[in-house]
Formats: C-alpha cells, structure tokens, sequence
C-alpha cells in the first residue's frame, strides 16, 4: 500500500513550523468564557482580580532552539508520518537543520523520501542535489516525480518526460495528482498541452470524488502556468456541490 501523506498533518510537524517561523515572545491570548478588554461582558461590574505572578515568557533565540530541539527528536520517530513532518518543518531552517533533510533522502519510508525532495526544492538545498539523483530510479513514482521538481529547482538538468505517464497513465490517481502539482510547481508553460490532455480524462478506476480532486489538481497547475480559463474550475471549487467533495 503507497504512503499517501507529502506534507505536514499533524500537531508536531504543525507546531514545529508555528515555532521556528514565530521565533517570538507568545502573546496573550483570547480564552473561551474570558472576554477580551473592551467587550460589553468586562464593562460590568466585576470582582477585583487576585494578583498573579507574572508568566516568564521565552526569548525568540530560546523559541527557535527549542522548535529546533523538537524537530530533531521528530526527525527519529519510528512513525514515518512524524518524520516526514519534522523533514518539511526542517525546511523553515534549513542551514541548521539541513542533515535532517539529507537523511530524509534515504528513508526507508517512500512518503518520507518524497516529502525530502520536496523541501530540497522548497529550501532551495542545492547542495544535496547530487544526494537528490539516486531517487530517479526510486521504485514510487511519486518520488520520483519529486525528485524531478528537485532538480530543476536546484538547477540541474534532468529528463522531465517520465511525468507524463505519471500524469496520464498511473493507475493510482493519487499519483497523477501529485505528478499535476509537480509541473505547476516547475512552472514550465511548455507543459500546458500535456495538462490540458489530462483534464479530459476520464479516470475509469476512479472515484467520482477522486475524480474531481484530480481534475481540480489539473487546473490548478495550468492557473500556475497561466492559463486563464483554468482559474474558473479554482472558482468553482469553492462551491461544493456534495460532503464528499469539501476536500
């Protein structure tokens, strides 16, 4: 059964990113039953509050080491969903944490290779793309369709063709939706025919919801690569018709 998660979904992979990207003091916040200075419920009369000892509050280098310090002890999770989390969230830091990314190369979990890939293109790692090559030749097609957006963010030359069956041909339409966002994300109006191609088809082993999300991955990447008209299909998916097709 493939892996089916490229990204961060879940609280620490969540948290990690919150923290590495906020680096700062945490402010107060709004608590459920507690109304905010201002509001009409603390404009009655109310009991004088009983003094409390002020809360200590992190300093941004004390915030950053420790999002850095959860992300590394992530990154050795037996749960390769929590490693491929930490893999992504590294990317927000990526000169520190740049072996978690390297590692994530060569995991034996294809979901947390490809989710490496990815942040070498998204971090713009150009030094761990020779690291990135062997994933050509990786048994998921999904990671090497990842790699193949690597590469090309890193500037190095490498065959694009492979995502054409990926796009086209796949049996799995997860797949295929990940093969559609690989060339949005390259951004090659080259690819526009090929995507046009793919909007037409019918997807016979699929869900009508799988259907749908896939055709919606489709116009997304033509929006990315300028085609106009693809951005009505964006529109109306804001529109569910059905439950099954919030997503």
């Amino acid at each position: 059964m493939r892996e089916r998660f490229t990204g961060i979904g879940g609280g620490i992979g969540a948290a990690c990113v919150v923290l590495v990207l906020a680096g700062c003091d945490p402010g107060p916040l709004a608590m459920p039953g507690f109304p905010r200075k201002g509001s009409a419920r603390s404009a009655q009369s109310q009991p004088a509050p009983v003094a409390e000892a002020p809360t200590p509050t992190l300093s941004k280098s004390k915030t950053r080491e420790l999002a850095i310090s959860i992300i590394e002890q992530a990154s050795k999770s037996a749960d390769p969903q929590v490693r491929a989390n930490a893999i992504e969230a590294s990317g927000y830091s990526a000169t520190r944490l740049r072996d978690i990314v390297a590692k994530g190369l060569t995991d034996p979990s294809p979901a947390v290779r490809s989710v490496a890939a990815m942040t070498v293109a998204r971090a713009g790692l150009n030094d761990l793309a020779d690291s990135v090559y062997p994933l050509l030749g990786d048994a998921e097609p999904h990671v090497r369709a990842s790699a193949i957006l690597a590469l090309v963010r890193t500037g190095r030359d490498v065959d694009r063709s492979p995502l054409a069956p990926m796009l086209l041909e796949d049996s799995s339409p997860w797949v295929r939706r990940h093969a559609a966002w690989v060339l949005g994300e390259i951004r090659d109006n080259s690819a526009l025919p090929l995507l046009r191609s793919a909007a037409v088809d019918p997807l016979p082993s699929a869900t009508r919801a799988q259907a749908k999300l896939f055709q919606l991955h489709v116009a997304e990447a033509m929006a990315k690569l300028g085609d106009a008209k693809a951005r009505q299909s964006l529109r109306g998916a804001l529109y569910p018709s059905q439950p099954e097709e919030l997503e």
